[in-house]
């Protein structure tokens, strides 16, 4: 269900013309939207390592978002 919402939510913010046809079509629109997914999956689970990789020395008092920006930053985000 998250994933079908995650790819909904970059669907719908695509801009398509409610046709099956051309670039802004609906399906060429999904079809990206699926490749969104898959890009942000992939932070996901990289995130998702790098946080476990730390140790609590690592992590001190940095919250999440804190730890997000460093991972983003390390990966030239």
């Amino acid at each position: 269900m998250i994933k079908n919402s995650l790819r909904n939510a970059f669907y719908f913010s695509l801009p398509n013309n409610g046709s099956q046809e051309g670039i802004n079509s609906t399906t060429r629109r999904m079809e990206e939207a699926k490749v969104c997914e898959k890009i942000a999956d992939e932070f996901a689970i990289g995130f998702g390592e790098y946080l476990d990789s730390l140790t609590s020395e690592d992590m001190g008092t940095l919250s999440i978002k804190e730890l997000l920006e460093i991972y983003k930053k390390e990966k030239g985000l």
